[in-house]
């Protein structure tokens, strides 16, 4: 396992690889962007085909500056899944184990609209309480 990301990790030929092992030999990487990158960690935004489906990947190496809890995320997208109507990613593959990849990552589906994080810190009063309802 090496303890570092370095770039070519998860180019586009490692992605393609992971998305091939998670949905089968014929599901192919249409194209990405890259919505974040630090060292040690990389958030795509994915287009597949064979299955054809919009997905977001994300890979952590061990030294990602994030804790990078997938596993965590994952219970925590099911429980929202399960209880709530909120519009939330579905997990379609988590792994944490570094077994067979020097990074762990989760892959959900792509949901439209904007990312909690960009929108709390301009919301006040009523608009957040109602939010957080």
């Amino acid at each position: 396992m090496n303890q570092a990301l370095k770039p070519d990790e998860y180019s586009i030929g490692a992605l393609a690889t992971l998305v091939r092992e998670i949905f089968g030999a014929r599901c192919t990487l249409r194209s990405f962007r890259i919505i974040k990158q630090d060292a040690g960690y990389l958030v795509a935004a994915a287009e597949l085909a064979n299955p054809t489906l919009q997905v977001v990947i994300k890979l952590a190496g061990p030294q990602a500056p994030l804790g990078s809890p997938f596993d965590r995320t994952a219970a925590i997208l099911a429980l929202v899944n399960e209880q709530t109507t909120v519009p939330t990613a579905k997990v379609l593959a988590v792994d944490t184990s570094y077994e067979k990849w020097p990074w762990r990552y989760i892959v959900t589906t792509l949901v439209g609209g904007k990312e909690w994080a960009a929108l709390y810190p301009h919301m006040k009063g009523q608009e957040l309480e109602d939010a957080c309802v």
